[in-house]
């Protein structure tokens, strides 16, 4: 969330509302499922989505480890860890 609007994790487009939880991407389509995070969980989500986004993979890999580690309920990094890992 920037600036109290939810922005997606991919491109950094806008997310407009669908229902409660389910967020879609103005720009690129992707569904969001936003669950409430703690503001640690999300700087340390924009980082390692950061890390994802210039291609540094493993990098990326161990910072989403480190946040499935701490918040095993947190999909967005299993996600994460998908991709740094394929």
């Amino acid at each position: 969330m920037v600036n109290d609007k939810f922005i997606c994790n991919m491109c950094l487009g806008e997310l407009k509302e669908l229902t409660k939880d389910i967020y879609i991407c103005q720009s690129c389509g992707k569904k969001h499922f936003i669950n409430q995070q703690t503001k640690e969980e999300e700087i340390w989500l924009a980082n390692a989505n950061k890390t994802l986004r210039i291609g540094n993979f493993d990098d990326a890999y161990i910072e989403f480890t480190n946040i499935v580690t701490k918040y095993p309920k947190n999909y967005e990094a299993y996600f994460g860890l998908l991709l740094s890992k394929h």
